[in-house]
């Protein structure tokens, strides 16, 4: 003989999540005969949080740091009952940082289920050296001669980046065929990240 079953609730969502809600089976036969039982459903949500993430360039400012944000990495982030934190392993980046750097995301949904994913964070530094220079007077020596070394040259910089920077003079070595000229002489400064002024 055929028994018709039945649920007083079929159905849950999140707002259920955690709960333990009571279900009645009841069953009924041909001759119209009912019995029911009553179970305890614990309703669980163990869906974590999907993160689609993507590494990404920064480039340092002129005050030398640059932020990384949750929107310059995660493409998409969804959950099925709802997100409750997120953040980034490091937000904050500076000079010293040039180069790649790992950082993880991790997000955290409602009911506790946690994603992370890892990106690679390249750090640029495309701010060039800004150089104050002078024009300078030289006697040769006894021989005919004078070198001239950059520091000659260079009142002074400034830079995005602390470090040393490499000079270099377009002509540094005078003899007598040069006497009595004004002769231009450029000074080039390269910083640690490679830019040039």
């Amino acid at each position: 003989s055929d028994v018709s079953l039945s649920l007083s609730q079929e159905s849950f969502d999140c707002s259920e999540a955690g709960a333990i809600v009571p279900v009645v089976l009841s069953a009924e036969d041909p001759a119209g005969n009912v019995s029911s039982c009553t179970a305890s459903v614990q309703v669980r949500d163990v869906s974590p949080p999907q993160l689609l993430c993507t590494d990404v360039t920064k480039l340092v400012g002129s005050n030398g740091a640059v932020s990384l944000a949750v929107e310059d990495v995660v493409l998409s982030l969804g959950d099925n009952c709802g997100v409750d934190t997120m953040w980034l392993s490091e937000e904050l980046f500076n000079c010293s940082d040039a180069g790649i750097n790992e950082v993880s995301f991790t997000a955290v949904d409602v009911n506790g289920n946690t994603s992370s994913c890892s990106v690679s964070v390249e750090v640029v530094d495309p701010v060039s050296p800004q150089l104050f220079c002078t024009g300078i007077f030289r006697q040769l020596n006894n021989n005919g001669e004078r070198t001239i070394t950059p520091n000659e040259l260079l009142q002074g910089y400034t830079d995005n980046c602390t470090g040393e920077l490499q000079l270099s003079l377009s002509q540094s070595y005078f003899d007598c065929s040069n006497a009595g000229q004004d002769i231009p002489v450029v000074l080039t400064a390269e910083d640690e990240a490679g830019n040039i002024s």
